[in-house]
């Protein structure tokens, strides 16, 4: 019993340390994700083969928006080390978004703050946070959809509190879900983070971190 309690105390004891970051010196401790030396959210761009068009497209959008960001070739040695498999791929920060447009530029927003997005981008997505600025969840649904009527489903019965905005019965709705390119429904935001479709433990982990 002596040996359980010892035991405890040195794992309590170590998980505190590393939660204020005393062991980050250690490469095989340090946490996951891209940060810069001082410990501010960085972003890397990962390519390869066969991705001349959708990474230019990604690239194109961090210049227009003067995002400064690392380029990451995963068909390099160097670049094959973060095991990347999917790209385009952004990570900023502790996210990583691949493929759609608006996923990526909610995980920059999300880590930069709302000065990478565009005005129209912004006034869409102020509808998406409390008026002290905490994310909330908005789904944007209809009431013929059936994954609309599960997400509503899913939602209520983990008690997660949301927003719906139907874009057929709201002027307002349709210009935002518009400008954020919305391709079927639902269409769900925890604040500048975005979830295609019909989805379950995603969601609730988004709302958990927000928490």
């Amino acid at each position: 019993m002596k040996k359980l309690i010892i035991l405890a105390v040195l794992i309590f004891g170590g998980y505190k340390l590393y939660s204020v970051g005393a062991f980050e010196h250690l490469p095989f401790l340090k946490k996951p994700g891209a940060f810069d030396a001082d410990g501010k959210a960085m972003v890397r761009l990962f390519v390869g083969p066969g991705c001349e068009a959708p990474c230019a497209e990604i690239e194109a959008l961090l210049q227009n928006r003067k995002i400064d960001y690392a380029l990451v070739d995963i068909a390099t040695p160097e670049g094959a080390k973060y095991g990347v498999r999917r790209y385009p791929l952004i990570q900023v920060g502790n996210d990583s978004a691949a493929g759609d447009k608006f996923a990526i530029i909610g995980a920059l927003a999300k880590n930069l703050g709302p000065e990478v997005l565009s005005r129209s981008e912004r006034l869409a997505m102020q509808n998406h946070f409390d008026d002290n600025g905490r994310a909330m969840v908005v789904m944007y649904g209809t009431e013929w959809c059936a994954f609309c009527k599960k997400q509503r489903a899913y939602l209520n019965s983990h008690n997660i509190p949301f927003i719906e905005l139907d874009p057929e019965k709201s002027a307002a709705a349709q210009t935002a879900y518009t400008i954020l390119q919305g391709n079927g429904y639902p269409l769900t935001y925890v604040g500048y983070q975005r979830f295609d479709g019909y989805k379950e433990g995603e969601i609730k982990d988004a709302v958990a971190a927000i928490r």
